[in-house]
């Protein structure tokens, strides 16, 4: 007797994985993550932004984009949160591949910022959150650059890929596994 392949997303009304996989949903996690990172190489601010936004509120956070235009403040999105909001600095793959030196320096001034102007609660010990394509070279300084940060301001500076948002997503979604929304509240360094 022949088995009858089960696609693991068929019984799913239509969410974010619509959006992510739009060619059709495959069988397996690893062909759908694959067909995602393709997809997302060439995803400008227009797509990579909103799609970030989008995949924090599907695992549960309180996710907004920023204000484009506000010269007073920059940041590119937010998790808002009663006590502990994080200020997220975005990088798609047309502006940068890797997570940078920049992107860190970006994520320092936005949690300065948000400390200083007060537009949501949080605290000194709060992540503020790098979010990119890729995860930096480990030559590149800024894992050293986020020890300095937290030696000399005493915050944290976390950084993630989208792609490894999506995976908790499909963790989470696929296989039932719980995702622990507070490890990116305090998180320095690599979303590992």
């Amino acid at each position: 007797m022949k088995r009858l392949s089960v696609n693991p997303l068929s019984h799913v009304a239509p969410t974010i994985w619509d959006e992510l996989l739009t060619g059709g949903i495959p069988n397996s996690k690893a062909s759908a993550l694959q067909i995602i990172q393709q997809n997302l190489i060439t995803a400008d601010q227009k797509t990579f932004y909103p799609l970030t936004v989008k995949v924090l509120m599907s695992l549960g956070y309180n996710a907004i984009e920023g204000n484009h235009g506000d010269t007073s403040n920059r940041v590119d999105a937010f998790i808002k949160d009663a006590s502990y909001s994080i200020p997220i600095e975005i990088k798609s793959p047309t502006e940068v591949l890797n997570i940078n030196i920049k992107s860190v320096q970006q994520a320092v001034e936005n949690k300065v910022i948000l400390l200083s102007r007060q537009f949501y609660p949080t605290t000194l010990e709060t992540s503020s959150l790098a979010i990119g394509y890729l995860y930096p070279e480990e030559r590149s300084g800024v894992y050293e650059l986020i020890d300095d940060v937290k030696y000399t301001y005493g915050f944290n500076i976390g950084i993630i890929t989208l792609h490894d948002l999506i995976v908790a997503l499909w963790e989470r979604d696929f296989e039932a596994t719980v995702f622990n929304k507070s490890r990116i509240t305090n998180l320095k360094g690599k979303y590992i």
